[in-house]
């Protein structure tokens, strides 16, 4: 392969180069996800599923709402820890799906379940000022409010 040209022909085709990778590297825009954040999250309601197919309390739902419980998500490293009480449960790993910004939830599964085929999800609406989330553990809902640390 020769390279070669014109002085003038090179030139053009060096502007042209630079516009393309330019346009391949992403910029951040208005509206996209913001630097990953640590979220502290209130348990303010649970409930389990039902054999009808319903939304039950469950001792243990009556338990995350009774003591308080607190959920804490990294969103760096995707490690979400379960506080209830004066105690945490062992820390859990999630996989980010989504980083949150002005236009989009921070949305998370979690990885590498074991005992059963089911994934933990959480959903974290961080474009409204209370920050409400959604937590699915298993068969149990649990909603409450987030705030940024």
């Amino acid at each position: 392969m020769k390279l070669g040209g014109s002085p003038r022909r090179l030139g053009a085709t060096a502007a042209l180069l630079s516009v393309v990778l330019v346009g391949l590297i992403p910029a951040r825009a208005a509206g996209q996800a913001s630097d990953p954040r640590r979220f502290v999250c209130d348990v303010l309601s649970a409930a389990g599923l039902s054999d009808d197919g319903g939304l039950e309390a469950t001792a243990y739902t009556r338990m995350l709402v009774a003591e308080r419980a607190r959920l804490t998500f990294d969103e760096r490293s995707g490690v979400l820890v379960r506080e209830l009480g004066e105690g945490a449960l062992a820390p859990r790993r999630f996989l980010v799906l989504q980083r949150g910004g002005a236009r989009g939830d921070v949305v998370a599964r979690q990885i590498g379940a074991t005992g059963s085929a089911t994934y933990d999800v959480l959903r974290i609406v961080v474009s409204r000022p209370t920050m409400p989330f959604l937590y699915l553990e298993g068969d149990v809902v649990i909603t409450g409010a987030c705030r940024a640390d």
